[in-house]
């Protein structure tokens, strides 16, 4: 049964959440409030810092951090360790004052019933455990106990880890614009697969040969931005993200088949 308030259904979920172990210290999860504001923000700097690329992962500050907690359409996840914040996470239901980030009506980006993911900072040591995953799950989880039936999020075409985590649980890349900080991010979206909404995938285009495959470099901005006007999807991922050589497949909508969905993980 779906409940009204996110914050309620992200509680709910953190207190059943088992700690992940780490040699330094089990990690544990709750949901955030003005008292971490402070907190948060330097986290937010110190991943900003330790990217060192412009426009990598966007500048959060206190402002925001405040106008999300108590507000029954959002929550920030909290993960800790010993007592220190190890990551944040951000999930949000699409409103008048949390606009979804697809304007495409057909993608449901205009309904309530879409939950937004923002931004996920994990403290730099601890990068590598699967902490930014469990939190897509866990804020996926949420947003559908408020009733959400799709999914979106934004990533910098140039953070390659986050890209193919949120490629690797299902999210396909709809589109690409500048938005807040100015600088390019993948508009992702993801129907919930978890309510018999069917996922799409490239069968045909695949067999026909119609796949395309986009570097992730400044230099392919343009290549990006003619697919996706063209009415391409962003299927899919090639390539080692660690050594920041990786391009999105792209495959036409108008080819692609309903099925089972096809991802690596549901989460």
């Amino acid at each position: 049964m779906s409940v009204e308030k996110l914050p309620e259904a992200a509680t709910v979920l953190t207190e059943r959440q088992a700690p992940l172990c780490h040699r330094g210290g089990d990690i544990s999860f709750r949901v955030a409030s003005e008292a971490d504001v402070d907190a948060l923000d330097r986290l937010n700097m110190d991943v900003i810092c330790a990217l060192g690329v412009p426009g990598r992962f966007m500048r959060q500050d206190r402002p925001f951090f405040s106008g999300l907690i108590g507000c029954k359409d959002a929550c920030i996840f909290l993960a800790e360790q010993a007592g220190k914040p190890a990551a944040y996470s951000i999930a949000a239901r699409a409103c008048p004052d949390i606009p979804a980030f697809g304007d495409n009506a057909a993608n449901g980006g205009g309904s309530r019933s879409t939950g937004l993911l923002f931004g996920t900072a994990v403290d730099p040591p601890l990068r590598g455990l699967g902490l930014q995953r469990l939190l897509i799950a866990l804020r996926m989880a949420s947003l559908r106990r408020i009733g959400c039936l799709r999914m979106q999020t934004t990533v910098s075409p140039f953070n390659g880890p986050s890209l193919a985590n949120l490629m690797d649980t299902g999210f396909k890349v709809i589109g690409l614009k500048r938005i807040l900080d100015g600088h390019f991010r993948f508009i992702m979206d993801r129907p919930d697969l978890l309510n018999g909404i069917t996922d799409i995938v490239e069968k045909t285009s695949k067999q026909n040969g119609r796949a395309r495959r986009v570097l992730c470099n400044e230099e392919s901005i343009d290549g990006h931005n003619d697919l996706l006007a063209a009415g391409w999807l962003g299927h899919d991922y090639a390539g080692a993200f660690e050594t920041e050589v990786m391009e999105i497949i792209y495959v036409q909508q108008d080819m692609a088949l309903p099925a089972e969905a096809m991802t690596r993980e549901d989460a």
